[in-house]
């Protein structure tokens, strides 16, 4: 796929896959008949590599990190575990936020209405 595509799929920026290309953690396929690069099946493992490196640091992507997700080949329990608690502690911390933007809301509409 081209990476406009791509970057549709994932969500990503094409600064980002142009970025993480260059850099050597995105590999499209060669080029065939045209000038366009074309994101394939590796390329789509190497990103969701990248996606999950990208979720355990808060954001940021460092070549080191992907790398060591990919010596661990086969055994990436630990680093899905990892992932998943991540996920775990960002919607806890989501929901605690919601709670309290609630509770402004109520505390702010008796407020409201109490003046009436």
């Amino acid at each position: 796929m081209r990476i406009g595509e791509f970057c549709k799929k994932y969500g990503v920026r094409r600064r980002s896959v142009d970025y993480w290309t260059n850099s050597g953690l995105l590999h499209p396929e060669p080029y065939v008949d045209n000038s366009y690069r074309n994101y394939g099946e590796q390329a789509e493992r190497e990103i969701r590599e990248i996606l999950i490196v990208q979720t355990m640091n808060d954001g940021r992507v460092t070549k080191s990190d992907v790398e060591k997700l990919r010596k661990c080949g086969t055994n990436r329990t630990k680093w899905e575990r990892q992932v998943i608690d991540k996920i775990a502690q960002k919607r806890q911390e989501i929901d605690e936020r919601n709670k309290t933007i609630m509770e402004y809301a109520r505390d702010f509409a008796r407020g409201v209405i109490d003046d009436e």
